[in-house]
């Protein structure tokens, strides 16, 4: 799985390289609007790898274990007919839609 993530990465980047060699030296050059198109687009595919890197490189989290206890469920405040699920092998808030601990 780790590998299929980083072909990915490395596949987006290389469309981004491409992209921005397209644009640049293909489109731009060759007119007179390359300082603020050009500046504009290379500033734009920077902060787009910029974030891309970040949220590669980011620790998602995780679900705490063992916080749903009364206590805790008390304190969240929920509306009036609002369910939360519970995962009975580890006691934790199971997100919704999970498939949490695998015992379901």
């Amino acid at each position: 799985m780790k590998e299929q993530q980083e072909c990915r990465s490395v596949v987006t980047w290389f469309l981004v390289f491409f992209a921005d060699f397209v644009v640049t030296f293909v489109m731009l050059l060759p007119s007179r609007s390359f300082w603020y198109s050009g500046v504009l687009f290379n500033s734009l595919a920077v902060l787009a790898l910029a974030s891309h890197l970040r949220t590669m490189l980011t620790d998602p989290g995780a679900v705490p274990k063992g916080n749903a206890t009364e206590k805790y469920m008390e304190s969240l405040q929920l509306k009036p007919g609002e369910v939360i699920c519970k995962c009975p092998k580890c006691c934790s808030i199971k997100p919704e839609r999970a498939h949490h601990c695998r015992s379901e």
